[in-house]
């Protein structure tokens, strides 16, 4: 890819060649920002009972270069709250993985993509704090949607341009603490939020691919 492979439209051409007929990069890039407290559980064989879920990132075309967005979840939701992620949540009734992600899109954000525009998908992660199993899937669309977040699932959103993302983004080392004990964990930080965990690991297995010329 060139250096300004981000202001070309027909990058994704290439993105989506590159999920279809390439090897993912899965636990190599995850790991890097997997919790140390985490004990390896995410990449660990599934228990008897977890939930399927899906979660998409979309692509879209803007002011000259792609970008994604994110999501703040309200402080009010029982599974992660107040953290950033991918607009997402679990499969219904016989539902495939992609059909859940769009649904949600549409749902969190207000936004119809046609499953056409799906390039692809990411390794799946378990996320063992509130047991689902996480597709994630990449789609693209030639401008920015009209966002409409929904106000029960969506505290914030976020638009991160994919420049920033690849040239910016650095990683840090943060500090929990879970009662008396410190605890240390990866993260990145776009702007005042704080990415980090599952949607963390995710993004940067697509960090990964978009880097590997």
């Amino acid at each position: 890819m060139s250096c300004d492979w981000w202001q070309s439209r027909e990058w994704t051409d290439q993105l989506q060649k590159r999920l279809s007929h390439g090897r993912l990069p899965g636990r190599d890039a995850q790991r890097e920002f997997s919790p140390s407290w985490a004990y390896g559980r995410h990449f660990g064989p599934l228990p008897k009972k977890f939930f399927p879920a899906a979660v998409i990132l979309l692509l879209y075309w803007h002011d000259g270069q792609w970008w994604f967005p994110l999501t703040k979840r309200p402080e009010t939701l029982p599974d992660h709250p107040g953290q950033i992620s991918l607009p997402g949540g679990r499969l219904e009734g016989d539902e495939l993985a992609s059909q859940a992600a769009l649904r949600e899109l549409h749902e969190e954000l207000g936004v119809v993509v046609p499953s056409g525009q799906i390039l692809g998908q990411l390794s799946s992660l378990y996320v063992y704090s509130s047991r689902h199993q996480v597709t994630p899937f990449v789609a693209q669309l030639t401008e920015r949607p009209d966002f409409r977040p929904q106000a029960a699932e969506v505290a914030s959103l976020l638009e991160v341009p994919v420049r920033y993302f690849l040239e910016q983004w650095q990683p840090e080392s943060l500090l929990q603490l879970r009662g008396t004990t410190e605890l240390r964990y990866p993260a990145w930080r776009f702007n005042e939020n704080v990415i980090w965990g599952a949607t963390a690991m995710m993004l940067n297995e697509l960090r990964w691919i978009l880097r590997d010329d």
